[in-house]
Order: structure tokens, then C-alpha cells, then sequence
């Protein structure tokens, strides 16, 4: 299994690149809002939704995973084979 971030700069030979996020996150159904924090060295962070998706080696949706524990991460990538 090989593991890539959709939407980052590590991701160019997909045509994906940081630019394509809010695309790549609504063609998943992915939410995150930017927040704002008020005196803090850090400006601002990201709320965001945490499930993990699986794609084949065409990129092609295979599975969304919502429940992040590891015996569930396992499970479900078990029962992809």
C-alpha cells in the first residue's frame, strides 16, 4: 500500500497541486474552515474534517475511512484486498 497526500506540492505527477485544494476537498466532501486566533504567534489554523480516503492506483475513489482508530484503519484496508 502507498501512501500520498492529495492535494499537497508531494503530489505533482497527479496534476494535483496546493492550488487544487479547495477542489479536491469538495469533490470528497471534505470541510475545513480557516480560524483566526487572536494573540497567538501562530495567526491562524485549520478546523477540518478527519476521515482518511482510499484510492486506487488510478486515483480513483476506493473507500472513505471516518473512524480513526487503528483497528478500524486495519480492518478496512483488510477487506480492500
Amino acid at each position: 500500500i502507498g501512501v500520498r497526500l492529495v492535494g499537497s506540492e508531494m503530489c505533482k505527477e497527479t496534476g494535483i497541486v496546493l492550488d487544487d485544494l479547495p477542489k479536491v476537498a469538495k469533490s470528497y466532501g471534505v470541510k475545513y474552515q480557516k480560524v483566526l486566533l487572536e494573540k497567538s504567534a501562530i495567526e491562524y489554523s485549520v478546523a477540518h474534517s478527519s476521515s482518511l480516503y482510499v484510492l486506487d492506483k488510478n486515483d480513483k475513489f476506493v473507500a472513505e475511512i471516518s473512524n480513526l482508530t487503528a483497528q478500524n484503519i486495519k480492518k478496512t484496508l483488510e477487506n480492500l484486498k
